[in-house]
């Protein structure tokens, strides 16, 4: 879609510009809730927040993901990652080999994720 079309629809369509504005407003919030919680929070928390959020969105209690790439997501070391997962896999929080992951205690986990779990969430 062009630019030009596409606000030539929201002119028309007052709702498909109110949403798209709510949902710019989303995004925008999420990113500044996430920049201040990378900053402020540790890596334990920061990692609960990120497989809980993943779990409501997979809506699964498994799924596929590497260290590396939660080092990315979570913004620090591999190795902080791996120290900070097997913490979690000692306390039974999850279960986590060679890049597959379950969540075996969610209440557990959101007892330690920082409370940007509740802000960034999305409904399930």
């Amino acid at each position: 879609m062009t630019v030009e079309a596409f606000l030539a629809e929201c002119a028309e369509h007052n709702d498909l510009s109110r949403v798209m504005g709510l949902f710019t407003n989303s995004i925008i919030e999420q990113l500044t809730r996430s920049a201040i919680c990378n900053r402020f929070h540790t890596t334990e928390s920061r990692l609960a927040r990120w497989l809980l959020m993943t779990q409501d969105r997979m809506r699964s209690d498994d799924f596929r993901i590497t260290q590396e790439i939660l080092s990315y997501m979570v913004g620090v070391r591999r190795e902080a990652i791996n120290k900070s997962a097997t913490s979690f896999a000692r306390r039974n929080l999850i279960s986590y080999t060679r890049g597959h992951m379950s969540i075996t205690d969610r209440k557990g986990l959101k007892d330690i994720a920082c409370n940007c779990y509740g802000m960034l969430a999305m409904p399930v």
